[in-house]
């Protein structure tokens, strides 16, 4: 049932924006009544965190993907500054502020993690330069910050651009 009511919710505010979606309008685009919303979700916010929630959920199991993969550790990174530049903003800009910086910190933090691995694999194989990883991938996820949301060919060189910096010397 959660499902179907954030659904109808990430729906609802692509088309009308956040502010003008009301409790109604999402019970009626998921088919349930409006108390069944409630029973689920305290409010609009709540919802709104959910899908923010689980559309970071998605991109990080696709970071998590090439950061487990049998490729060496520079590759990995490429890959996983390539997918973070091909992620799409969320395109819901009137949601409350107070809900996107909560989950932005938290796939932020996420995010982070899933580089300094791949940094700690590149340290340890001799690949990258000896530095603290996790200062590093703070520093990646701050360099891409631009990039989000821009083409393969502009990805690939802010990638491998970023290598330069890491790769031992």
């Amino acid at each position: 049932m959660q499902g179907r009511i954030v659904d109808a919710f990430r729906a609802l505010i692509s088309r009308y924006g956040y502010r003008r979606v009301t409790m109604d309008d999402i019970a009626r685009e998921a088919g349930v009544a409006r108390r069944t919303v409630y029973l689920h979700f305290a409010g609009k916010e709540e919802i709104a965190r959910a899908v923010l929630g689980a559309d970071a959920a998605e991109y990080l199991a696709v970071l998590r993907s090439v950061a487990e993969s049998r490729e060496r550790p520079g590759r990995r990174l490429r890959q996983a500054v390539i997918a973070r530049c091909r992620r799409e903003p969320t395109g819901y800009d009137d949601l409350p502020a107070s809900v996107v910086a909560d989950t932005e910190a938290n796939r932020r933090a996420g995010e982070a993690g899933v580089l300094a691995g791949i940094l700690r694999d590149g340290v340890a194989a001799g690949v990258f330069a000896a530095f603290d990883p996790d200062d590093v991938a703070r520093t990646l996820l701050t360099a891409t910050d631009g990039a989000v949301g821009r083409g393969d060919d502009e990805a690939g060189r802010v990638a491998d651009l970023l290598l330069l910096g890491v790769r031992r010397r």
